[in-house]
């Protein structure tokens, strides 16, 4: 499907409040690539890649663990009474957090910065009739909720039972799906309560019980629907401690930032200029190449006519991000498209494909880690998802919508910071209209809250920009 997007894990500055960690599994791995991607790690931390390290097995590798900060919460109530791991499982399940209290256990909702109790049962209730009846206590709110934002929003949500048909340039997926929880149901509110789509209708969210096939690493994707209804295709691998932007501190993700950013996608199928097609090598039309040239992106067309994006560098070079036959790479590029070698001489696409020619571009420190890239890049881009300009600036428009993120992206890069906001007021505009003298009737306040675009507010703005340009940002 032509507009589906991919979306990155961790940006580059964020920390992770809650620590999750897992094992993977070397198993199934091309032999060559292995020996390649242990021949770079060895590199950069001064060892050599031998054959001890070629095939690691799982015990080699680090294990889950998970850091609980509410007090309360977790394996153990405040007098030591242990949970059972079927209830904590049940709780994570449904997106809620359980304590043991006066001998009932409470299941609560965190978002919004607030801790809500959803549901009691006293915990003497045997397992899975305790567990029936929280059930008979969520199902409600779930579907009250549903209904709410169905009402205020015009989103829509899968359903049990339902299933998620689209196709893509893998094919068509037909992937079974389920009704979304609460906290998965208060990220989606927060998110939507700060879009402006501009025009058209609001996308269905499909919450998937299993991943899309070739889209590991995505959160989630924006595409349409086998009805061509516009949808953001939500991975069951989506899952954060934070539900909303409020919870914690303003750094790391939530399901709130990844959700506003799909919206954003969502709201780009509907852009006066878009090209309706969201790939790599997308034909661009003038409109975008003027606005992508801002945020520091470049159409670079090779010998052939292949066109791709390319992110200009500080002494006028140029780096794109390629599929390789291993994973996708950041490499230098030429003005004519030339891909380049570390040594700066050019290669040929086809060596990327090539396990044993892959190998041996790595030995030669052809290929750079987004982290060099972005501290190379003319305009820096805000945060680690910017495998091409509108990954960039879907992310900058999620961060202009949090007062604590705007400031952060005004402080880091103004460029991207004024892209971000003369594409959110142009979809205001589209909505709200503008008045007789041509000015905009709603503006977007540094709390990401649309408002009347009075003097009062107007001169809000101006001085939230005027002391964040006040703060140096941080050097990379």
């Amino acid at each position: 499907m032509a507009h589906i997007q991919q979306v990155s894990q961790v940006t580059g500055e964020q920390q992770i409040e809650n620590t999750y960690t897992s094992a993977a599994t070397a198993r199934d791995v091309h032999p060559e690539l292995l020996l390649a991607m242990n021949t770079r790690l060895a590199k950069s931390q001064g060892q050599s890649a031998t054959s001890e390290n070629r095939n690691p097995s799982s015990d080699d590798l680090p294990k889950v663990s998970f850091t609980h900060t509410e007090a309360g919460y977790g394996t153990r109530a405040s007098h030591n009474a242990p949970i059972p791991e079927e209830v904590q499982r049940y709780a994570r399940e449904h997106g809620l957090k359980v304590k043991l209290a006066d001998g009932n256990y409470e299941y609560h909702l965190i978002a919004n910065g607030r801790d809500k109790l959803i549901a009691s049962v006293d915990s003497r209730t045997p397992l899975k009739d305790g567990f029936r009846q929280v059930d008979d206590q969520i199902n409600p709110l779930v579907h009250q909720k549903m209904a709410e934002l169905k009402a205020r929003f015009g989103a829509d949500f899968s359903t049990n039972n339902e299933y998620a048909s689209f196709k893509d340039d893998r094919g068509h997926h037909k992937i079974p799906c389920r009704e979304p929880d609460l906290k998965e149901l208060a990220a989606a509110e927060a998110a939507l309560s700060k879009n402006v789509r501009g025009s058209g209708a609001a996308p269905k969210l499909y919450f998937l019980k299993h991943n899309i096939d070739g889209y590991y690493g995505a959160d989630a994707l924006t595409g349409k629907d086998e009805s061509g209804r516009k949808a953001i295709f939500i991975q069951s691998s989506f899952a954060y401690e934070r539900a909303t932007n409020a919870d914690g501190t303003y750094r790391g993700r939530s399901m709130e930032y990844v959700l506003a950013h799909e919206l954003n996608h969502a709201a780009r199928l509907d852009d006066p200029g878009h090209s309706r097609d969201n790939s790599p090598l997308a034909p661009a039309t003038p409109e975008e190449i003027a606005r992508y040239d801002r945020t520091g992106w470049s159409v670079i067309a090779d010998k052939s006519g292949n066109k791709c994006w390319a992110l200009r560098g500080k002494n006028g070079e140029y780096y794109t991000l390629v599929d390789t036959f291993a994973d996708a790479e950041w490499v230098r590029v030429n003005k004519n498209g030339e891909l380049l070698r570390g040594d700066g001489k050019p290669f040929p696409p086809d060596d990327l494909r090539d396990p044993e020619k892959y190998r041996a571009l790595l030995e030669a420190d052809s290929f750079l880690r987004f982290d060099q890239v972005r501290q190379r890049a003319k305009v820096t881009p805000p945060t680690s998802c910017f495998t091409g300009p509108e990954e960039e600036l879907c992310d900058a428009e999620a961060l202009f919508h949090d007062r604590d993120k705007r400031a952060w992206l005004l402080r880091l890069s103004p460029q991207v910071y004024d892209v971000a906001k003369e594409l959110d007021q142009e979809r205001i505009d589209r909505s709200y209209g503008k008045g007789a003298d041509g000015k905009p009737i709603k503006v977007r306040n540094s709390d990401g809250e649309i408002v009347d675009a009075t003097n009062e507010n107007l001169e809000s703005i101006r001085q939230f920009e005027e002391d964040g340009k006040k703060i140096p940002p941080r050097k990379y």
